[in-house]
């Protein structure tokens, strides 16, 4: 990161660009972070599902009715 603040130093852009850059950098980084969070929700709502069940094949399910 230390490269491309210096780059963006030496470009000698206006305060109104890199207000613009720094936006939508900001705006990328909050997209990664909420894209991360809800697949980190979904596979732990797949794992949920799985141990309680709902995705043991049917063998495994009808012996973990029996006990």
């Amino acid at each position: 990161s230390d490269i491309y603040s210096g780059e963006l130093d030496r470009m000698d852009l206006s305060k109104e660009i890199r207000l613009l850059i720094d936006r939508y950098v900001s705006e990328q980084n909050a997209l990664g972070s909420r894209f991360g969070m809800l697949a980190y929700l979904l596979g732990f709502s797949d794992c949920k599902a799985m141990f309680l069940g709902k995705y043991l094949p049917t063998e495994a399910k009808e012996m973990n009715t029996e006990l």
